[in-house]
């Protein structure tokens, strides 16, 4: 199933962009520097990222009990994120940066009700169960998946390199992009 593992990281993962000199994630909603606010939005985005990272590789046993341990903690963190994401305010009266991550966060939660719940339950049966069609059938969802985040991804990155432009900070790629990066290798 390697090649499913592969298709969903991909599709899933945006660019994880921080800013140089990479800081911790603010509690407060409400922030004085622009790069504590970037990197605590890209920290919010990471933590799911994470989650997916873990969820993919479960899917390399195809064990039920372990992808829907993975599939729960992936759930959980996008709820809390999202509820986090919630208490952010716009910087400096823009919202575009919290708005754009707020639209990711809510894909990412219809993929994981929707798409991974449903590749999840083809990966659940017996191993010589798996047709063809049901192959087919998760190369649709990861399609799909990647089809639906491109707009998503282009809207984020479209904002974030505004911010930082705006605000004069560069931008570097998050390590966890490293992460998705080896495994298409």
């Amino acid at each position: 199933m390697k090649k499913i593992s592969y298709l969903l990281v991909f599709t899933l993962m945006a660019v994880f962009i921080s800013a140089c000199g990479g800081t911790s994630a603010a509690s407060d909603p409400f922030y004085s520097d622009a790069i504590v606010y970037n990197d605590s939005i890209v920290t919010l985005q990471t933590r799911i990222g994470q989650a997916i990272l873990d969820l993919s590789a479960s899917f390399e046993g195809a064990e039920p009990a372990v992808m829907n341990r993975e599939y729960d903690k992936l759930a959980g963190v996008i709820k809390e994120v999202r509820e986090d994401a919630k208490s952010i305010q716009g910087f400096d009266g823009n919202s575009d940066l919290i708005n754009a991550a707020r639209d990711l966060f809510a894909f990412y939660d219809d993929i994981c009700k929707n798409e991974y719940r449903e590749i999840i339950d083809l990966l659940s049966k017996e191993p010589d169960t798996i047709t063809e069609d049901d192959l087919t059938r998760m190369d649709e969802l990861a399609n799909g998946i990647s089809g639906r985040e491109i707009e998503l991804d282009n809207a984020f990155e479209i904002a974030q390199n505004a911010f930082a432009a705006k605000y004069n900070f560069d931008l570097t790629k998050n390590e966890l992009q490293d992460q998705i990066d080896e495994i298409g290798e």
